[in-house]
């Protein structure tokens, strides 16, 4: 029973590293955008 309850926290772990990671990648790549666009604003003006 006990070993149970260890691999469950390990499971949602990794599963919630796992989620951060593809977070903050999403995430960067929102910032990278808007920069981008950004940029290409203010050189247009």
């Amino acid at each position: 029973m006990s070993e149970v309850f260890t691999v469950i926290p390990e499971t949602c772990e990794a599963a919630a590293v796992k989620l951060i990671g593809v977070v903050v990648k999403r995430f960067t790549d929102i910032c990278l955008f808007i920069c981008v666009q950004f940029v290409k604003f203010l050189q247009q003006r």
